[in-house]
Parts: structure tokens; C-alpha cells; sequence
């Protein structure tokens, strides 16, 4: 039978507001004013292969009296195998703001404006499970949950489709944004202007638990696609996770606008794609590992690494710029600069980064801090760990010290692993190739590194030895004995 509701003005309630129960029916809920419930504000259920819709304006209030009962929803739909619909315009709070399940097989579609919220649990839970299908998050409001702002799941070959528009935030004390998908795919679109915000610190929580600004998670394989044009931030602790890639799922994540925190993925997840075209900035003093099979990172804009380390990662390409200060790790096994910059340069000598795994450039920069004074013999400092040094660069400095003004000791520019070797050849345009003291790279005899060696000037040298001479002439002549035969002569 089928069980419908219409509200036309705001009403309160004790207990649950409006419930509606079908059997082998549809339930249709159509508001037209407020409800504000002491448990849920709207329960809809309905039975067999029954839908679930509701629709109207109003806000929707559960769990008024503020217990935290995570039971006590905004609007609670479920149904066995049926489709739910909820586009409502309004703002809706409980705990959860919005729980929407099918529990086989039907397809959810979470629609309509104004801003969800759950200080307790999740602002917004749609799932499908036991069947194939579909769930479609798509809400214009923020979404604020007191551990996760959306969770959302479907099973089999069910697609999932999550939304963030316009300057909406999806904000969760844990997790922003949790998906999960079967053998099917996923899709999470971020526009420009939104912002997804979760991510807590993982030397204290659980991976295997949903605990990043964006976690993926796939029961047999699927994979899940992220788009970020707005900005990603877990900058709320040092080991904060900006995107988790988990067990069972092939994850694909490419950024055009910002993200804030680190990246890690489990030791179960499938092929794991970092692309960062704008701006990714590691927390300061962040360390977290890419832990799967198959990991890579490409980035084609700025990576911003300070003191930070995010290792494990199968190949990291650079066509961009990673910007390094203090002491930072990236790697794993294959960093590849391609056209790249790779730079340490921010007014002070002593950053030190370390690459782990074979390091090879085509083209591109290594740029570093050195002081050419002569008084401190310092610079910035490369590793090189676990593989070789090869391929082709350049080498920038920006001088931190004064004018060049003695010989100094070697400084090493570049520490590489003598179990590999190093097959580097490079240009090293900007040293100071002027003044009594220049300046050239050489590989180090006997040793594992690349020194910037200082020498005296010989063309200098030379210059003085042509003076002296000069002088010794001019002597010799102005010195002569002087004739009666020879007029003038001594003073030419």
C-alpha cells in the first residue's frame, strides 16, 4: 500500500516528526513547512521493492533535545530494494543529518538545497548494498559532520556520484568524504570555490578506518575517480591524510586547485594516481607512506615539501616544480625529473632532501642555497638513496653569503649511493666565473658526491704576471744609463 504525507506549515513533535511506513508499497512525503522531532524529524520506510521520496520545502530538525543519539536522523529513508529520493530545500540536522540506505540493490539520489549537519556522527549516510545500485549525492549546502561529513557506498556494479558545487564545504571532524564502490565506479567532483575538510593525525588513528579529508575504499576491485578544482585541506595536524587511497579499489585522484595535507594509500590498495596541476603543500613535519603496489605521483604544478616525508611511491615524475626546505624524503623507487625544477632555494643553506630510489632528469633544474663567502662553506644538500644518479640537468645556485672573498673546503652539493653510481652530466651556468676565486662541480675521487670546489682565478693570475712584467720593463728603461748620443730617450 502506498503511504504519503503532506506538511503545510511548521509543526514540533515529541518523538519522531513525520513517519510513514509502506508495505510492498511506495511512501511519498511532500513538505511544505518545518519539522522539528525530539527523535527522527522524518522517518520513511517502506518495504519490498517499494520507493522512498521525499521532496517540499522546510527545515528539518532530529534530535532536538540535543542528546547525540545517533539513531535520532534529520530524515531516515530506507527501504528493501527500492529507490529513494530525497531533494528537499531546506536545512536539515540530526545524527545523521540525511541516512538514506537501500539495503538491496535500489538507487539513492540525495538532491535539493541548504545546509546538512550532524555534530555527533555524519552529515550525510547514502548507501546500496546486496545489489547494483546506483548512489547520487548532489546537494547545494554545506555538509558539516561531527566525525564524517558524506559517506556514501554502493555494491556490485553500482556507480557512485558525489558532488561538491559551487562554494559549499563538505567538513568532517575525521573524514571529509568517504566513498566506497564494488566492481563499479566512482566519481568526485570538488568545483572551484568548494572546499572538502576532514583528516585527523595517523600516527594516532586507524587507516583501515575512515580517516583522511578523502577516503576511497572498493570491495572487489572498482575503481573511484577524484576531480579537485576547489581545495582539499587536512592541514590540521602533521600526519594529516588529504586523500586515502584503501583496500580493494583503484584510485585516480588529479588536482587543479589546492590541497593541504599528505597522501597515503594501505598495503591492499590497487593502482594508486596522484596528479597535482596546481598547488599541493605537505603539512610541515608530515610523514606518511604510500603502502600499495602501485603507487605514482606526476606533478605537473608546485609541490610545496617542508620537512616533510611521503615515501613509498613506485615512480614520482616532476614536469613542474617541487620546492624543498628543512629535511624532506620523497621517493620510494623511481623519481624521474622530466623538464622539472627540483629546489631548495629560500635564503638559507642546510636544507637537506632526500630521494629515495633511482634518480634520473631529462633536462630540467637542481637549484640549491650556497654561501660562495668563503666563510661558512655551506649549501643546500641532495641524497640520493637505494638507486642511481643519471640522466641530465642543470645546476642553479643563489649565493647567500657576501662577495666571494677567499678559497673554501669542498661543499657538497649532491650525496649519492655508491652502490648504484652516478652517470649525471650537467651545466653549471650560474657560478661566480669572475674574481680571484672561481668556482666548478666535480665528482668527488674515491667518493660518492657531487662538491662544488673552489680554485684560484688562473686568468687573474695571469694578469698579474703580465703587470709585473710591465713593471720590471718600464724600470729597466726609466733606470737605463743615460748618452749624450741618445736624446729623449730616457724620458720616452
Amino acid at each position: 500500500a502506498r503511504a504519503s504525507s503532506a506538511l503545510g506549515g511548521a509543526a514540533a513533535f515529541t518523538g519522531n516528526g513525520i513517519e510513514t511506513v509502506a508495505e510492498d508499497g511506495d511512501t511519498v512525503i511532500t513538505l511544505g513547512g518545518d519539522v522539528v522531532a525530539d527523535a527522527d524529524g522524518i522517518n520513511a520506510v517502506a518495504s519490498g521493492t517499494g520507493a522512498v521520496t521525499v521532496t517540499g520545502t522546510g527545515n528539518v530538525t532530529g534530535d532536538a533535545a540535543g542528546t547525540g543519539n545517533p539513531a535520532f536522523d534529520g530524515i531516515d529513508a530506507q527501504t528493501d530494494s527500492g529507490d529513494i529520493r530525497i531533494d528537499v530545500a531546506g536545512t536539515i540536522t540530526g545524527a545523521p543529518g540525511i541516512n538514506a540506505q537501500s539495503l538491496n540493490g535500489g538507487n539513492v539520489e540525495i538532491t535539493g538545497t541548504g545546509d546538512v549537519s550532524d555534530v555527533v556522527g555524519a552529515g550525510i549516510l547514502a548507501s546500496t548494498t546486496g545489489g547494483n545500485g546506483n548512489v547520487t549525492v548532489n546537494r547545494d549546502g554545506s555538509v558539516d559532520g561531527g566525525a564524517e561529513g558524506i559517506v556514501a557506498s554502493v555494491a556490485g556494479t553500482g556507480t557512485l556520484d558525489l558532488d561538491v558545487t559551487g562554494t559549499n564545504t563538505v567538513d568532517g571532524g575525521a573524514t571529509g568524504m568517504s566513498a566506497t564502490v564494488g566492481t563499479g565506479t566512482g566519481t568526485v567532483d570538488i568545483a572551484a570555490g568548494a572546499q572538502v575538510r576532514g583528516g585527523v593525525d595517523l600516527a594516532n588513528a586507524d587507516l583501515a578506518g575512515v580517516a583522511a579529508a578523502l577516503a576511497t575504499f572498493g570491495d572487489a576491485g572498482g575503481t573511484i575517480t577524484v576531480t579537485n578544482a576547489g581545495t582539499v585541506d587536512a592541514d590540521n595536524a602533521a600526519d594529516s591524510v588529504a586523500i586515502a587511497a584503501g583496500d580493494n579499489v583503484d584510485t585516480a585522484f588529479t588536482n587543479t586547485g589546492t590541497v593541504l595535507g599528505m597522501a597515503s594509500s594501505t598495503a591492499g590498495a590497487g593502482a594508486v594516481t596522484l596528479t597535482n596541476d596546481n598547488l599541493w603543500r605537505l603539512n610541515t613535519g608530515g610523514a606518511t607512506v604510500m603502502a600499495g603496489a602501485s603507487d605514482s605521483l606526476a606533478n605537473g604544478g608546485t609541490l610545496d615539501v617542508d620537512s616533510s616525508s611521503l615515501t613509498g611511491i613506485e615512480t614520482l615524475t616532476n614536469t613542474g616544480t617541487i620546492m624543498s626546505n628543512g629535511n624532506s624524503t620523497l621517493g620510494g623507487t623511481n623519481v624521474v625529473n622530466t623538464g622539472g625544477t627540483i629546489t631548495q632555494i629560500d635564503g638559507a643553506t642546510g636544507d637537506v632532501l632526500t630521494l629515495e630510489g633511482a634518480v634520473s632528469s631529462t633536462g630540467g633544474m637542481l637549484a640549491f642555497d650556497v654561501d660562495f663567502s668563503g666563510v661558512t662553506d655551506t649549501a643546500d644538500l641532495i641524497v640520493v638513496t637505494g638507486g642511481a644518479l643519471s640522466g641530465t640537468t642543470e645546476l642553479a645556485f643563489n649565493n647567500t653569503g657576501g662577495a666571494v672573498a677567499s678559497l673554501g673546503g669542498p661543499i657538497t652539493l649532491i650525496d649519492y649511493d655508491g652502490a648504484f653510481g652516478n652517470t649525471l652530466t650537467f651545466t653549471a651556468p650560474g657560478l661566480p666565473s669572475t674574481g680571484s676565486v672561481v668556482f666548478n662541480v666535480v665528482d668527488k675521487p674515491g667518493g660518492c658526491s657531487l662538491d662544488l670546489q673552489s680554485s684560484a682565478n688562473p686568468g687573474i693570475g695571469g694578469i698579474a704576471g703580465g703587470l709585473a712584467l710591465t713593471r720590471s720593463l718600464i724600470g729597466a728603461v726609466i733606470n737605463r744609463p743615460t748618452s749624450p748620443f741618445v736624446s729623449g730617450l730616457a724620458a720616452a
